[in-house]
Formats: C-alpha cells, sequence, structure tokens
C-alpha cells in the first residue's frame, strides 16, 4: 500500500505543477489535493505504524514536485534563490498539511479540512505581506491565463480563487472516501454533485460578469518598447544617452499623431542619479523635448538612484557601507516624462534577498552581508509609503506605474486604483530567467490584476513578453520573448466605479487565522469518551 501512497503523492504533485505551466491546464488543481487527503485518511483508518512520518513523506513529495516544476526557472538567476524559495514552501506547506492531519485525527475529517482551508489562507496571505514575501504559488494565480473563467474575482481577488480549489479538492476528497467505505451507483453520484457543482457554478458566473463588464469609456494608443538588451553585460555596457537613443528610434519607427504614451523597461536609464536632485538631468531634457516634439506625449521609464552619506554610523535602516564613513541607499524609480512635467516612483514591493535584505536587524547580525541572491541588484532598496500616479499632460491618463515584483500582489496595486489610476503600466525585466515558464507566469499574473481592478494594462518588458491587457484580462497585442520591438495598441479606459476587491481588499483571508487558531485550540481539548 505504501507503493500506492508514493503513486498518489507523485500524480497529485504532477497534477498541481500542470496549472503552473503554461502549455497546459489548471483544471488539474481541482482534484490534486485529493489524492493527498485520501492518502492521510487511509494512514489513519488502517492504523499505519509511524502515520504522522509517512504522512510527511508524501507531502514533501507532492509539494517538493509542485515547487520544482512550477519554478525550477528561478535556477537561471541563481540556484540559491531557487533553494531557498523550494526549501521553504515545501516545507511550509508540509507542515500545514501535517498540522491539519492532526487536527483531523483529533476531531475528524470535517474539523480538519475546515482548519486545513483556514491554514492555507493564511499563508497564503502571509506570503503577500511578510518580507520574505513569495505568493508566486498562490493557488488563485493558476487560472491567470483562463481570464473567461475568473472574472468574479472583481469581487474576490485571487484569494477567492484559492478558496475555490481548496473547497474542490475537498470535496473530491469526500467523493473517495465515500467510494471506499462501498458507495456506488447512484448515491455515488449524488454525492459528486457536490464537487461538480463548487467547480462548475464559478465558471458559469464568470461568464455572466464578463458580460456585464462596462464597455470602453476612450481609447488612447500607445507604445510598449521592448529593447531586448542582455542585463548581464549589454546593459552595462549602455549610459544614459545610448538609452534615450534607443527610446527614440524604436519610437520614432512606429508614432502616429494619435499616440500619447511610450513605456520603456525598469531601471532602462542605467546611470546611477542623485536622489537629491531628482530631475536635473540631461537626458529628462532630451525625453522632454521628444514629448513636445510629438504633441504632447507622455513617456514612462525606469531609473535607478542612489542618495549617499558621509557618517560612521548607518544612517538609515536600508544604507550600504561603501567604505569608512560612507554609506549610500539605492532607489529603483518609475519615472514619467511630459512636456510640462516629471515625475518619481520608487519601487515598494521589493524582491527578497534582491532588492532587500528581509528582517536586517534579525539577520544582518547573523550573516554579516550574506544575503539570498535572487538574481539581480542585491541590497536594499528604499521604498515610499503611498501609491503614486502619474497624470498625463491633459490629464486624460492617471498612470499606476508599476514596477515588476509589484505586479503579483493585488492588494498592492488596489492602493494605485484608489489613488485615481485609470491606467496600469507595467515596467519590468525578466531577462533574469531566460525563455523558460517564470517571465510567461509573471504576463499572466498582470491579467489578474486588470480584472479584479477592471482597469487596462499597458506591460513594457526589457526581453519580453511585453503586451496590452484589457479590463477582462484578455491580451489585446503582445510581443514574442527575446526579441525587439516597438509593440502599438490601444489602451481602452472604462470609466467604472471602484471593484467590490478595490474597495476591499483581501477580505477572506482576514478571518482564517482566527479560524484556524480556534479549531486547533479546540483540538488540544481532549475528547470525553463515552462509557
Amino acid at each position: 500500500m505504501i507503493g500506492t501512497f508514493i503513486v498518489y503523492a507523485t500524480i497529485a504533485g504532477l497534477a498541481m505543477a500542470l496549472g503552473w505551466i503554461s502549455w497546459s491546464t489548471p483544471f488539474f488543481t481541482f482534484v490534486a489535493f485529493a489524492p493527498l487527503w485520501f492518502t492521510m485518511y487511509k494512514l489513519h483508518k488502517d492504523n499505519y505504524r509511524h502515520s504522522y512520518l509517512l504522512a510527511g513523506a508524501m507531502c514533501l513529495l507532492f509539494f517538493s514536485m509542485w515547487n520544482a516544476m512550477a519554478t525550477w526557472w528561478l535556477v537561471n538567476a541563481t540556484w540559491g534563490g531557487f533553494f531557498i524559495a523550494f526549501g521553504f514552501n515545501t516545507v511550509a506547506m508540509t507542515l500545514i498539511m501535517l498540522l491539519s492531519y492532526f487536527v483531523s485525527r483529533r476531531k475528524g475529517y470535517v474539523v480538519g479540512v475546515i482548519f486545513w482551508i483556514a491554514l492555507w489562507l493564511s499563508f497564503e496571505k502571509m506570503h503577500l505581506e511578510w518580507e520574505l514575501a513569495w505568493p508566486w504559488l498562490n493557488l488563485g494565480n493558476a487560472f491567470a491565463n483562463y481570464p473567461s473563467l475568473i472574472q468574479w474575482y472583481e469581487y474576490t481577488g485571487t484569494l477567492g480563487g484559492s478558496l475555490w480549489i481548496l473547497l474542490s479538492g475537498a470535496l473530491v476528497f469526500y467523493v473517495w472516501v465515500e467510494y471506499d467505505k462501498g458507495v456506488r451507483g447512484e448515491k455515488l453520484y449524488k454525492k459528486c454533485a457536490a464537487p461538480l457543482g463548487v467547480i462548475l457554478l464559478p465558471m458559469i458566473v464568470s461568464l455572466a460578469i464578463g458580460s456585464m463588464v462596462p464597455s470602453t469609456s476612450y481609447s488612447m494608443e500607445a507604445i510598449a518598447l521592448q529593447p531586448n538588451i542582455d542585463p548581464y553585460e549589454e546593459k552595462y555596457s549602455m549610459n544614459d544617452d545610448a538609452a534615450a537613443d534607443l527610446i527614440i528610434d524604436m519610437a520614432d519607427s512606429v508614432i502616429l499623431p494619435s499616440t500619447r504614451l511610450v513605456v520603456a523597461p525598469e531601471t532602462f536609464l542605467p546611470d546611477y542619479k542623485d536622489f537629491t536632485r531628482p530631475y536635473d538631468f540631461p537626458v529628462y531634457e532630451r525625453l522632454k523635448d521628444y514629448a513636445v516634439k510629438h504633441d504632447s506625449l507622455t513617456i514612462v521609464t525606469g531609473a535607478s538612484y542612489l542618495k549617499r552619506y558621509f557618517s560612521e554610523q548607518c544612517p538609515t535602516p536600508t544604507a550600504h557601507r561603501s567604505g569608512r564613513g560612507m554609506w549610500y541607499d539605492l532607489y529603483n524609480v518609475a519615472v514619467q516624462v511630459t512636456p510640462s512635467s516629471y515625475e518619481l516612483y520608487q519601487k515598494s514591493k521589493l524582491v527578497p534577498g534582491v532588492e532587500s535584505f528581509p528582517y536586517r536587524n534579525i539577520m544582518e547580525p547573523l550573516l554579516g552581508n550574506t544575503v539570498m541572491d535572487f538574481g539581480g541588484m542585491v541590497g536594499s532598496v528604499v521604498t515610499q509609503e503611498e501609491r503614486e500616479v502619474f497624470s498625463s499632460h491633459d490629464d486624460s491618463l492617471r498612470i499606476a506605474p508599476v514596477i515588476c515584483y509589484e505586479s503579483v500582489f493585488g492588494e498592492f496595486v488596489n492602493g494605485y486604483i484608489k489613488n485615481g489610476a485609470n491606467v496600469i503600466c507595467i515596467i519590468t525585466n525578466d531577462a533574469w530567467w531566460g525563455d523558460t515558464e517564470g517571465h510567461r507566469q509573471h504576463l499572466s499574473f498582470a491579467r489578474l490584476r486588470a480584472i479584479e481592478t477592471r482597469t487596462p494594462i499597458i506591460r513594457s518588458a526589457n526581453t519580453g513578453i511585453s503586451a496590452f491587457i484589457d479590463a477582462k484580462g484578455d491580451i489585446t497585442a503582445s510581443q514574442y520573448y527575446n526579441s525587439r520591438k516597438a509593440l502599438v495598441g490601444k489602451i481602452n479606459i472604462v470609466n467604472a466605479p471602484e471593484t467590490f476587491y478595490v474597495r476591499y481588499g483581501d477580505y477572506i483571508a482576514r478571518p482564517m487565522p482566527y479560524i484556524a487558531l480556534f479549531w486547533f485550540i479546540i483540538s488540544l481539548i481532549p475528547s470525553r469518551k463515552r462509557k
């Protein structure tokens, strides 16, 4: 029977991983947890010795397959980053299952499953908030490439999708247990109605919601630049002048009198600029002249800044030492240039170990300057509290400047919409991962933000995939990976009230820690034995 359990865990891990692979389908995720739960149920029911050890082994197999197959591409940036993300997630997810197994044995499988769902959603919410945030495998992300089936995310966000998958898996497990008990025929078919209803009803509702999305109020033509610069070598041989030349040359190849926005990727202007004089640089004057030339054009791009300090003591929580008595802070920013103004936004959701030193006050005394290296710019980057919204020259575009990793965080992006944004502009550099699932997954997550906020998206990615995405999450124009092109598309502005999700955020997760804690405490109370 142990061999059968290994087969269950292997197939289930493969099924879950397929939900994150672009050429596959996420429908397997609805049933993926059921074999794992059934394995734990049989270990308990048949009184296996060392059942917790066996259950842990099966869970480790399941979660290691899922994490490895879905995020192996991190090794293209760094092996260390992959093993930290893979190892933590695998162990944490296994612990969630083992705690749920413990509660199930103590209080029954209905209580155990309720505890599991609450604890899992709490874990996903933690991954959206803490300094080691890695929400890439949050379950609700699996349906990102099937926007027609998840239009209801405008009410729930991706955590609603996570709840959908968890509840479906639990109900499939319930039917499997009934089958194991000998239920057959019509009785079994009736019991199948619950999981089928939970799986299908949200899809039907989604089709209805999609048909009611407000129509476009007005459209604007825009250009998303995909310069295809090698970030490991070619980028560091460029300077701001060369980058500005490339922006202008690429835009000139396709620009029309009706074009109102040009977007270039994250940190595309490579020279480090002094943050104490943020706009006093010749490259901005060149871009401003180009904007004036083309009838009030708006240009958004990425840049890098630093701020120097002369002090023996560390002057800020994020400062780096550059020498005796010298420190500096780093800034990863989005810059907007119009004929009449400049604006800056500092990236504020940071990649752990690349742009932030997680829990620095605790870890630095232990590790010194050793940090997790996920690839890219290593160190702590200065963030800002408010989500900045850029206004175009005529105020028709109110742009949310979302930088790279920030696009993975739904409630975070809501902050731009609450501040008045009517278009989301994602600038990113996904070249670190090569031509793998990494950049395709990152693109697909942008589609989730469009649905949640009912806001169009223009995405400029250094090596791709650059794209235009409408308020339903459909990609209306895109450019394939590892190519250079100025992609022309339409921004279809939808003037509609804030969505339920924008107003209330991740409300689904907020009570979940308390629910999980309540049932865990209840499970510790000894049951009174019947005489």
